[in-house]
């Protein structure tokens, strides 16, 4: 199985830096702009690296503004932080840096891939489920994500959702194209600056993307 060629073009490259110096620039400002008043009233770091998975699932250090202190209590004024997305800000880095595409995939630890992985063929879903980590290893992840435009009636981490990020992931990184992207980009204005990642609980195990 392999992903569309446009996922490794320079079109998709060029798009990427576009967006990344225009919108992607003044989010990144407005963020790092609150997370200063965060910092000065909580006394905290402004940033925490959080270990995902790559191209060729090799982890690289994300990026996030801080928003919780060690014992996951949300800081001082940070809410506005996480209910805005703009602890989201400083992916745009890395996709500078290469690490990241602005359209992809959303990146997940290696424990909550496994975890998917497991809950999926636990219900019938092994095919998809493996296709979906297959096309994923093969290229760049994103700040938005096609399961960005997928609406449901579901929980985050039911296995309903789970499947619907799934195929629509999948059918990204098999037949993207720029069009493709602007689509996504048109029809999920915040998810610019807003994560949206499909958590699955393991064993009751919490496992929001802040730790």
């Amino acid at each position: 199985m392999v992903v569309s060629e446009y996922l490794h073009s320079r079109e998709k490259r060029a798009l990427d830096l576009v967006v990344a110096s225009s919108i992607g620039s003044m989010t990144l400002a407005a963020g790092m702009t609150a997370a200063l008043v965060v910092k000065a009233v909580n006394g905290s770091p402004m940033f925490f690296r959080q270990e995902r998975a790559g191209v060729g699932n090799k982890p690289f250090d994300m990026l996030k503004l801080r928003t919780m202190d060690d014992r996951r209590r949300v800081l001082r004024l940070a809410s506005y932080l996480r209910s805005s997305g703009l602890d989201e800000t400083p992916q745009f880095l890395h996709v500078f840096f290469g690490h990241m595409s602005v359209v992809g995939h959303r990146p997940l630890p290696v424990d909550d891939d496994n975890e998917i992985r497991r809950r999926m063929h636990g219900h019938g879903h092994s095919e998809n489920v493996d296709e979906w980590l297959e096309l994923k290893e093969q290229t760049k992840p994103g700040i938005v994500s096609p399961g960005h435009t997928f609406t449901h009636n579901f929980q985050s981490d039911s296995v309903a959702h789970m499947l619907g990020v799934i195929h629509r992931e999948t059918s990204y990184l098999r037949g993207a194209g720029i069009m493709t992207d602007l689509h996504i980009l048109a029809h999920t204005p915040l998810s610019l600056i807003m994560g949206h990642d499909p958590i699955i609980p393991r064993d009751g195990l919490d496992l929001s993307p802040e730790v």
